[in-house]
């Protein structure tokens, strides 16, 4: 089998850059068409907060599924590619764009929010983040994205040596805080800030168990970045 993932990279980033940006295209289209319902900020609200919810977990769900992908591709033996984690490394290279649309998306929430409901007043900004714990966890949030996005590039990843892996490490309590932010602002009957929670949970949980059991750790695997193999 010659196929290799790695490369169709550009055609598949491409692809995923597109696919990405079909939420903001939405927003734009029903604004624009008042397509919005009976509440235009509570929907974009919505779309733009899913939408930073769900690339923040699929940028968080690409260490694991590199590794149980390079498992499940090693148990057949007639694919002679997949069995090598180099051999998902565009998976890590696609992680960069899902985790700066997750900053984008939780931008373009936040500007909703200040346009829609403070009206960009700063004395109503600060009294809500003085007296609401979801205004508070959700700023903490997006300074935390904004560290990680500009810190994303290669170049910051060269300067920084050691300390990049520390500062992008933030994702795990962004993740925390991300999925807490949630369940304040969902209503008692919304189901799917548990949805989040759960999942949460469970990507973390898998870095924990493979930190933890030396059968899963692999030393040639930080999870950080791709790792290239001859």
């Amino acid at each position: 089998m010659s196929f290799n993932l790695n490369r169709h990279h550009k055609s598949i980033r491409i692809a995923i850059f597109i696919i990405s940006a079909l939420p903001l295209g939405w927003m734009v289209h029903a604004y624009y068409y008042d397509n919005l319902g009976i509440n235009p900020f509570e929907a974009l609200m919505n779309v733009s907060g899913h939408s930073t919810m769900i690339f923040l977990l699929l940028s968080l769900a690409i260490t694991p599924v590199r590794r149980w992908l390079t498992f499940l591709f090693r148990q057949f033996k007639t694919i002679k590619w997949g069995k090598r984690l180099s051999d998902w490394n565009l998976l890590i290279r696609t992680r960069r764009m899902l985790g700066l649309y997750s900053f984008f998306y939780c931008t373009v929430h936040a500007a909703i929010y200040l346009h829609l409901e403070l009206d960009w007043i700063v004395e109503e900004l600060l009294w809500e983040l003085n007296a609401r714990n979801l205004i508070k966890v959700g700023f903490v949030s997006w300074i935390i994205l904004l560290i990680l996005s500009l810190t994303s590039p290669q170049w910051m990843q060269k300067k920084l040596k050691r300390w990049w892996r520390r500062i992008h490490r933030l994702v795990y309590p962004l993740a925390l805080l991300a999925g807490f932010h949630y369940l304040l602002s969902g209503k008692p009957t919304d189901q799917l800030p548990y949805v989040y929670a759960a999942i949460i949970i469970l990507l973390l949980g898998h870095r924990i168990v493979v930190k933890l059991l030396p059968k899963l750790r692999r030393n040639d695997d930080t999870g950080m970045m791709a790792v290239r193999k001859k």
